[in-house]
């Protein structure tokens, strides 16, 4: 909850969601989709429209952005890695994050942007 920003937010969000949060399973990890239903019922139609976009900013994407790239980027070194100690996403550990895993992400994705440059003659969609 800490990652969003509030100063936009509707009036009375952050208790209602708050208590919505609370009702959920501790340690437990969703698809965007899945913790919009699951909060949905607690929520007003206003603040499911405004919370819709904004989470992501509670995805594990966004967490690894902020606590490995960002400080990777702006500072010249990161942690070893992030991870999610007891969380769980449908049954399973969530594991952890670090160079080992992002790196051939990276590699995959720059090949993928490769392919898709020299097959279309454009460079992220500029020819």
């Amino acid at each position: 909850m800490k990652a969003l920003p509030w100063k936009s937010a509707p009036s009375g969000l952050d208790t209602a969601l708050t208590t919505a949060i609370a009702a959920l399973p501790v340690n437990q990890a969703f698809l965007p989709s899945e913790f919009l239903d699951r909060v949905r019922p607690h929520l007003t139609t206003a603040y499911v429209t405004w919370l819709e976009p904004q989470v992501w900013r509670g995805s594990i994407a966004n967490a690894i952005y902020t606590a490995l790239r960002s400080p990777g980027v702006h500072y010249g070194g990161v942690t070893h890695g992030l991870s999610f100690s007891t969380s769980m996403f449908r049954g399973q550990p969530i594991p952890r994050v670090d160079f080992d895993n992002l790196y051939p992400a990276l590699v995959s994705l720059a090949a993928h942007a490769k392919k898709v440059s020299e097959s279309t003659g454009e460079w992220f969609g500029v020819a």
